[in-house]
């Protein structure tokens, strides 16, 4: 009797440890970069072959989210260093729209860590995660082999030219991939975003790669100078005499 009784413990403590193990099993999802200008109806001139070039860099950009049920780390994808890598088009195609900086999320402690470089600056930007007001809809499209569902939120956003303005966020989500983590720092919807698009820029899955991501882990940012949500908006109003020339 006493070696059915711990027989059954040991395979109840398997099944949980089991279970735990398929919760925390590490998955990636690898995403791309696009940018929606029409150039056919830009002015000739310098502000045309600047959008020409970023366009043509973007192309090769590459993101990745490490992600289990709990924390999620989304950077870009390092490569190697051209001559040129360190040009106004190259850094403009990363500082446009989505995807700048290395972002922490943890959904247990509600904490979100960003590292970000602005000059010749690094911040560690220490914020809480917010629910985000989505308005889902039923609008679908497949991305992938996955169905995804549409919803829409707006961000604040600081500009050289119109100070802090407001801009619409679309994201298209799987249910089919239950984790509330998405590209950019985005996420708080049931289901992996797939695709997010802000203003002109898009990031959108390329190759999703689930529970096979055994040499992978989550890192956590902790070099830089640390800073709130709030403090770095505020850099970036006081700074925003420095970015006029782009």
């Amino acid at each position: 009797m006493k070696n059915i009784f711990k027989n059954s413990v040991i395979i109840v403590f398997l099944f949980i440890i089991s279970n735990l193990n398929a919760q925390n099993t590490i998955s990636t999802v690898i995403y791309k970069k696009k940018v929606t200008y029409n150039l056919d109806k830009a002015k000739e001139g310098k502000a045309k072959t600047l959008l020409q070039n970023v366009s043509s860099v973007v192309k090769d950009l590459e993101y990745e989210l490490v992600f289990d049920s709990f924390e999620s780390y989304f950077s870009e994808i390092e490569k190697l260093d051209s001559e040129e890598s360190n040009t106004l088009s190259n850094n403009v195609a990363r500082l446009i729209g989505l995807g700048d900086g290395q972002i922490y999320m943890n959904i247990k402690d509600k904490k979100i860590l960003t590292q970000k470089s602005l000059s010749s600056d690094l911040f560690l930007i220490e914020s809480k995660i917010e629910p985000q007001k989505w308005k889902k809809t039923n609008e679908t499209k497949q991305i992938g082999k996955y169905t995804c569902f549409k919803a829409t939120t707006t961000v604040f956003v600081e500009t050289v030219s119109a100070g802090t303005i407001e801009k619409e966020v679309i994201a298209w989500f799987t249910p089919e991939i239950p984790v509330s983590f998405g590209p950019a720092g985005f996420g708080g919807l049931p289901g992996l975003i797939m695709e997010i698009e802000k203003g002109k820029a898009v990031i959108y899955a390329h190759k999703v790669y689930l529970g096979t991501a055994k040499d992978k882990k989550i890192n956590i940012p902790k070099r830089g100078i640390k800073v709130s949500e709030e403090e770095f908006r505020e850099i970036l109003k006081k700074g925003s005499s420095y970015y006029r020339q782009y």
